[in-house]
C-alpha cells in the first residue's frame, strides 16, 4: 500500500506494508507504520493467529464485524453518512504539486494540516506563508528534540502563531515534558503515538480507529485515518460520524462514492484481490 504522504521526516518512503484481512463475511485492514515504531505487520498477523490480537489486530476484527453484519443485513453503511469537517492535508513545499492551487484549498477549507520535519526554515517558512490563509495544525510525528521544537516555536511570528490550533507529537511523548513545553511555548499539543492511558501533556488526543478498537483517553479528540486502504479510511470516517465526545474537526476522506453495495462497500475491488488464509 501506497500512504501517498511521508509519515515523518526520518521516513524514505510512503510505501508500507498492509493488508486486507476477510473475517466472518466483513473485511477490515491494517497498515504497520515501521517509521513511526510500529511492530512488523507479520507481528500482527501472527496475534490474529494465535487469537491474542494486538491492538490493531482488534480494530480491525471490530471493523470486519461491523462490516460484515451489515452486508448480511443489506445496509449500506456509507448512506446518509453525516461526518465532521476535516482539515485540508497541505502537502508540503517540496511535493511537487501546484503550491499555489494548494494554498487556495487551504483558504477555502480554512483549517490546514502541514508535515514538519528536521529543516526548521523550511517548516518555518511553510507555516508563515500557509497561516496568512487559514488556521493551521503541525504534525512533526516525533521527530525534534525539546531545543529544536523550542527553537521553531521561537522562530514563529505572532501572528502564525496566533494561527496555529495544535502541534501534533512534537517530540516523544513524555508526560512531564510535554507539560512543561506546552506552559513554556503556549502551545497546545495533541497526542498520537503514545500510551492510550496518558491524561497529561497535551489538550487534543488523535484517535486513529485503524489503530485502537476504543478512542484513547482524552478531553477532546481528532479522529483521522492511518494513511490507510479506502477501506481502513471508510471505517474511520464511520466511527468518526457515530463518536459522542468533543470532536474537534478531523482528519479524514470526506466523500464516497454513493452506489447498491452493502457494508463498507469496495465489492468489486475486494472480488479482484487474491486470498490467503493466514490461519
Amino acid at each position: 500500500m501506497d500512504g501517498g504522504v511521508l509519515p515523518n521526516a526520518q521516513a524514505k518512503s510512503s510505501q508500507v506494508n498492509g493488508v486486507i484481512v476477510e473475517f466472518n463475511g466483513g473485511y477490515g485492514c491494517m497498515q504497520a507504520w515501521s517509521a513511526l515504531g510500529d511492530c512488523p505487520l507479520e507481528f500482527h498477523l501472527e496475534s490474529l493467529r494465535e487469537g491474542n490480537p494486538t491492538s490493531m489486530g482488534k480494530a480491525c476484527l471490530n471493523c470486519c464485524q461491523i462490516d460484515g453484519d451489515a452486508r448480511r443485513a443489506g445496509v449500506n453503511l456509507l448512506k446518509g453518512l453525516i461526518l465532521p469537517r476535516s482539515h485540508y492535508l497541505f502537502s508540503g513545499l517540496n511535493a511537487g504539486g501546484d503550491f499555489d492551487a494548494q494554498l487556495d484549498l487551504a483558504k477555502a477549507n480554512g483549517v490546514a494540516k502541514v508535515k514538519g520535519g528536521n529543516d526548521l526554515s523550511e517548516t518555518l517558512d511553510l507555516v508563515e506563508r500557509v497561516s496568512e490563509h487559514c488556521r493551521l495544525r503541525i504534525d512533526f510525528n516525533s521527530s525534534l528534540d525539546v531545543k529544536s521544537f523550542e527553537t521553531f516555536i521561537s522562530g514563529l511570528s505572532t501572528r502564525a502563531k496566533e494561527q496555529i490550533e495544535f502541534i501534533e507529537d512534537p517530540i516523544p511523548y513524555d508526560e512531564a515534558q510535554w507539560t512543561a513545553l506546552s506552559e513554556r511555548m503556549g502551545v497546545t499539543l495533541a497526542l498520537d503515538w503514545g500510551p492510550p492511558d496518558a491524561v497529561n501533556g497535551f489538550g487534543v488526543r488523535i484517535w486513529k480507529p485503524a489503530r485502537h478498537l476504543h478512542a484513547p483517553t482524552g478531553r477532546v479528540h481528532c479522529i483521522t485515518h492511518n494513511m490507510d486502504h479506502s477501506l481502513g479510511r471508510r471505517y474511520a470516517a464511520y466511527q468518526a460520524s457515530i463518536f459522542k465526545g468533543s470532536l474537534l474537526w478531523c482528519g479524514l476522506d470526506d466523500s464516497f462514492p454513493m452506489d447498491l453495495e452493502t457494508g463498507f462497500g469496495l465489492d468489486s475491488e475486494l472480488s479482484t484481490m487474491e486470498w490467503e488464509d493466514f490461519a
